[in-house]
């Protein structure tokens, strides 16, 4: 099926800039309206475009440690200021609630199940920490297959937030580097505007699309 997919692939051609056809086939497999997905070269790509883009220089972004090491990395390389919350093993969101809005961060991002601990937040309290806030708050569910508590269909109609998920973990196709951003309508559009305009090759879509499929 890849070989197939592979001859098929016009490679004197640059890909579709919006990965049409891959967000389709993300969308029905994760159960949401195909307009609100943005395909990234990978999770972190968009990490990247998300804190670059909606922030300022010099505001605030708050990290949980321990967590992916590459939320503070980008959030540095945009300049902002980093804010780290220490991690205490709470089961709730309290903890890192009272922090953001103690340090004035613009932005908070923390994975969930958290990597590497595998700690994981409910649904409803991830829910309720992102409308208690005012800050962007990036939700990284890479691990999500391996857990049940998922925002990933809440994400279109929440204010400020961004849904991650990747193709990098359980379908097993890290070298493919394909994430995906979902959001409301007005998120998503912006978050298409930064983007480069080729930033998913043509032979990701493919298998990509294959993957999904499945």
């Amino acid at each position: 099926e890849i070989k197939r997919e592979i001859n098929k692939v016009a490679f004197n051609r640059y890909p579709d800039p919006y990965a049409v056809e891959l967000c389709e086939k993300c969308a029905a497999f994760f159960g949401v309206d195909p307009s609100m997905v943005v395909a990234g070269n990978g999770s972190d790509e968009l990490i990247g475009l998300i804190l670059s883009s909606f922030l300022e220089k010099g505001e605030g972004v708050t990290v949980a440690l321990p967590d992916f090491s590459m939320y503070a990395f980008y959030a540095s390389l945009s300049e902002e200021k980093l804010h780290v919350f220490k991690r205490d093993g709470a089961p709730t969101l309290d903890g890192l609630r009272a922090f953001v809005r103690e340090t004035g961060s613009a932005a908070v991002i923390f994975s969930n199940p958290c990597n590497p601990t595998g700690q994981g937040y409910d649904r409803k309290s991830v829910l309720q920490f992102v409308l208690s806030t005012d800050a962007l708050c990036i939700i990284d569910e890479a691990y999500m297959d391996f857990w049940d508590q998922s925002i990933l269909a809440d994400a279109p109609w929440l204010e400020n937030a961004f849904v991650l998920r990747t193709l990098s973990k359980v379908f097993g196709a890290a070298a493919l580097r394909l994430g995906f951003a979902v959001a409301n309508a007005k998120l998503t559009a912006a978050l298409r505007t930064a983007k480069s305009p080729y930033n998913v090759n043509a032979v990701s879509q493919a298998f990509g699309k294959l993957l999904l499929e499945r």
